[in-house]
This record gives C-alpha cells, structure tokens and sequence, in this order.
C-alpha cells in the first residue's frame, strides 16, 4: 500500500489517526495551526508534499504548481506534456548533484505524462504532480 493508497482509505482524518501517517507530527502540527480537528486527503496530500520537498531538498516544489495556476482550467494533452517538460528543462540541473531527488522528479514526471487525457484538469495535474511525488518518496508501513 503506497502513501495515496492509505490517504484515500479514510475521508477524513484526525488528530490520532494522522500520527499514524508519515511526518504525523508535522501534519498534526499544521493542523493544529489551521484550527482544525481534521482534514481531509487533498489536504493531508498539499501539506505533507511541502515536507516531503523540503526534506529531500527540492527547493522548487511549489515552480509545478505555480506553473498549472497561470493556465487555463482545462488544458490539452500536448499543452499538459509542454508544462512538464518546461518544468523539467528548469529544474533538473539544479538537483544533478541530488540523485535521489533528480530520479524522484524525473519518474514523477514520466508517470504523471502517462496518465495525461486528451483533456486535463491544471487542479488536478497539480495534485497528480503531488501524488506522485509522494508515492515516489513515502514509505508507509
């Protein structure tokens, strides 16, 4: 069971049950900060993505993200595969000295232009981009 796969077993999560999850305590915290009891996956999902990131140095993890917002709601496949391919160009020189991290965004990549459709959502490509970056760099137990 990869990270997404244990996010998306329960609609919600509190306190308790998000000690469970990796970085639990940092989840907890922002949660605690944000005045909630409990959150849901997307949001478990944007919060552990930026420390995740931070973690294993990936400096521009919001550039994708900022990226989806300056489009259209809805992009085509070759627009979709031009984004992430201008993310890429930008990015992958500046992690050639991290190799984990260089491999991560290059399958997350691969896997995340897999999935693309003809038509493509940029909220939902940003949190794909999300997922697959987690599942890449996650472990659950």
């Amino acid at each position: 069971m990869n990270i997404i796969e244990k996010l998306d077993s329960q609609p919600a999560w509190g306190r308790k049950e998000i000690l469970s999850l990796p970085h639990g305590i940092e989840i907890a915290n922002t949660m605690k900060e944000m005045g909630k009891t409990s959150l849901g996956t997307k949001d478990i999902i944007y919060i552990l993505f930026g420390i995740k990131a931070k973690v294993i140095g990936f400096t521009y993890y919001t550039e994708f993200v900022d990226m989806m917002k300056l489009e259209k709601t809805m992009v085509n496949k070759k627009t979709a595969q031009d984004l992430l391919r201008t993310f890429w160009e930008n990015t992958r020189d500046d992690y050639k000295s991290n190799h984990l991290l260089f491999n991560t965004i290059k399958s997350t990549i691969i896997n995340l232009n897999s999935k693309l459709k003809d038509s493509n959502s940029t909220q939902q490509l940003r949190l794909e981009f999300m997922k697959e970056f987690l599942i890449n760099t996650t472990e659950v137990n």
